[in-house]
């Protein structure tokens, strides 16, 4: 996803300082991470792969309709100005994702 965040996103929040990269490359890190956590879990709890594409398919269209939507609001100073929503995204996916490392299906050393 890193090569994807470089090429596609970077030109698209108009990158006028360094900060704003590192704010997209860390966001996407982090929640690609945390997204790849449940997406593992239901695919290990069902065994099953099309639950996965699914999940992958419902959070890129959600997430694309979102910034679309926030993208076209304007901050004061001329540029888009939506990182608060975009740390709000991250701290949710960090919150109800995260803690399923510690369930049961990672535990378990025969994974089916």
């Amino acid at each position: 996803h890193l090569p994807m965040v470089i090429f596609f996103f970077a030109p698209w929040v108009s990158m006028t300082s360094p900060i704003e990269l590192v704010q997209v490359i860390l966001g996407r890190l982090i929640s690609t991470t945390t997204l790849g956590i449940f997406i593992a879990y239901a695919y290990m709890r069902t065994n099953n792969v099309w639950l996965p594409v699914i999940i992958h398919f419902l959070h890129n269209t959600i997430v694309m309709l979102s910034l679309m939507n926030f993208a076209s609001m304007e901050a004061p100073n001329g540029g888009v100005e939506y990182w608060h929503i975009i740390f709000v995204y991250v701290l949710i996916l960090m919150v109800f994702f995260t803690p399923l490392l510690f369930s049961k299906v990672f535990r378990s050393k025969n994974v089916k």
